[in-house]
């Protein structure tokens, strides 16, 4: 969302954004319509930005980008046996995920979670799994993450992993899929907390009209 900082195309420092200017792509775009509308149920959100001059956007752009260096949130990036630092990248317009939406969305990840803990268990004792499907188990008895002192060991709740970074993207449709799950070190989620406090220190006001709304 944040080509919409490519704000000559929109309006000026001084003209407010106009949605209905706004360039779609070939991909589900969260906030507005193929119609070229601001989608209903972040109406009221819309409503806002359009409420602010290019000037005042790139200000606020600015303030996430200042916030994010003063907390010194950087992330790691690993490229032919190096590695170097950077400051983590954060689009200052949300993203707006509707209740009934989410609450689909939350059922789902936690059985695909005890899904894959139940998995982790199934290795490391019956290995059931193995007999009832066509994958090859070299791929997990012989990985070098597999360990053979964790066999026939059963752990409370099933809880071989504790938590879990699953990675979300929309499809052309607008339905919810999951790309991967990160079981080992899902370093995302510090992102996804120090993003919620970035976000509440630009956008206080923000915050506070949501709680007005909620669907």
């Amino acid at each position: 969302m944040n080509v919409i900082l490519s704000i000559a195309k929109y309006t000026n420092n001084h003209m407010k954004l106009n949605w209905s200017n706004y360039d779609l792509s070939d991909s589900f775009d969260e906030y507005i319509s193929p119609k070229k509308s601001v989608r209903r149920h972040i109406k009221k959100i819309g409503n806002f930005f359009e409420s602010l001059s290019s000037k005042e956007m790139e200000e606020l752009d600015l303030a996430t980008k200042a916030a994010i260096k003063s907390l010194g949130i950087n992330f790691r990036v690993y490229s032919e046996g190096e590695s170097s630092e950077r400051t983590w990248p954060l689009d200052f317009i949300p993203r707006i995920i509707r209740k009934k939406e989410w609450d689909l969305v939350s059922k789902g990840l936690k059985q695909r979670t005890k899904a894959l803990n139940l998995f982790i268990e199934d290795c490391y004792n019956e290995q059931k799994f193995f007999k009832h499907s066509t994958m090859n188990k070299d791929l997990i008895l012989k990985s070098k993450y597999f360990f053979s002192f964790c066999k026939n060991i059963k752990l409370p709740n099933s809880s071989w992993s504790h938590i879990c970074g699953s990675d979300l993207i929309k499809d052309i449709d607008g339905n919810f899929n999951v790309l991967e799950d990160n079981l080992r070190i899902p370093s995302g989620v510090s992102y996804m907390l120090e993003n919620r406090y970035v976000m509440k220190r630009v956008f206080p006001d923000l915050f506070f009209a949501l709680r007005s709304f909620k669907n």
